[in-house]
């Protein structure tokens, strides 16, 4: 089945969440908010044995639609983190955050990040809100409430184009 949503394909949208280790639960904390407002989330990596780190990783990053990568004080300095932004860049899907007050590493400054630094986990708070707005249109994702299952394979939904997003949305979601 194939959902069209403002005249353009949508798709299920694929987040590559990149942390430092010692970062975790605040990653886990924004994984669950992402799973919440419909995205997929990669956050763990598992490697099955006989495959290797770099190879499991590069196939996730190469799947995702978007790369977030959360700088603090420990993946600044971390080589996997950077390298993974790296990647993101270059395949013009990096979507930087800060968790912490910290300058990302030199040639991500020019890239404009969410500020989560002060984020306490809440679905209502504005800078969270501006996360969701860039990831929402970098990943052309349909708002939960726009979910369609079909019954027949190769069945298109075409939603109305006319219809305005937020009263939509606020619609449904009553």
């Amino acid at each position: 089945m194939q959902i069209y949503y403002r005249g353009q394909k949508a798709i299920i949208s694929n987040i590559f969440l990149s942390y430092a280790f010692e970062e975790r639960d605040r990653a886990y904390l924004l994984a669950r908010a992402l799973k919440a407002e419909g995205f997929t989330v990669i956050l763990d990596r598992k490697v099955t044995p006989g495959d290797t780190w770099r190879n499991a990783i590069g196939k996730a990053l190469d799947a995702a639609t978007v790369i977030v990568v959360l700088w603090s004080v420990h993946s600044v300095r971390s080589e996997w983190v950077i390298a993974e932004a790296d990647i993101g860049r270059n395949q013009e899907k990096l979507v930087p955050v800060l968790i912490d007050h910290v300058k990302p590493p030199f040639g991500f400054r020019m890239i404009q990040a969410a500020d989560l630094s002060e984020w306490d986990g809440s679905p209502t708070n504005p800078n969270f809100g501006l996360l969701l707005d860039a990831l929402n249109h970098l990943t052309n994702k349909l708002p939960p409430a726009f979910v369609v299952t079909a019954d027949l394979p190769g069945e298109t939904v075409r939603l109305d184009p006319t219809l305005h997003y937020k009263h939509l949305y606020h619609k449904h979601q009553r």
